[in-house]
């Protein structure tokens, strides 16, 4: 399974690292998270994706005029989460998301295979969907779990913030006193 987990439309810095929203002159780069589980070893990678803009149309690169950017990664890639980033992408301020229109693979052993977007997205919402369920049953059973304290001061923070202080104003006080009482 090759998934594209997520992504992020911005730039590279270099003294931030990666940031949100073009360049000042404009280019959008993208930085892409992947989730691959697979038995075979991938030698070459290749995304293509298009920019859309935020009513839906796709747009084009205003400098270099082209949609579609192919981004190619170069192996072996195994079995394991990676996130790519790509800082020549599209001059357009108007891009609002990308739409994933296939990925290319080719693997160690000659064999290949290609993704579309529509199984891009469907394994995308499956893989969301399982996650959600994942995280609400370990919040479940991390509820489960905890004493009845933690619920407490989970429910009742500026109290637990309260005790504390008190605990700590008692602890100082003590120490006074003996300090007094020794002198």
């Amino acid at each position: 399974m090759f998934l594209i987990t997520s992504y992020n439309l911005g730039h590279s810095s270099i003294y931030d690292g990666w940031k949100e929203g073009p360049t000042s002159s404009g280019l959008f780069g993208i930085q892409i998270n992947v989730l691959y589980r697979g038995g075979k070893t991938i030698k070459y990678c290749l995304i293509t994706c298009v920019p859309i803009n935020a009513v839906g149309d796709c747009v084009s690169c205003l400098m270099r005029g082209y949609v579609e950017a192919e981004y190619k990664i170069t192996g072996p890639i195994t079995s394991g989460t990676y996130t790519w980033t790509f800082d020549d992408g599209w001059y357009n301020s108007t891009i609002d998301s990308v739409y994933f229109e296939k990925v290319e693979l080719q693997y160690m052993d000659g064999s290949a295979e290609t993704i579309t977007g529509e199984k891009l997205t469907e394994d995308l919402q499956k893989a969301v969907e399982q996650q959600k369920r994942q995280e609400q049953l370990q919040e479940q059973l991390r509820r489960q779990q905890m004493g009845a304290f933690n619920r407490w001061s989970e429910d009742h923070p500026f109290l637990l913030f309260l005790s504390t202080l008190a605990v700590l104003l008692v602890v100082v006080l003590l120490i006074w006193v003996i300090a007094r009482l020794t002198q």
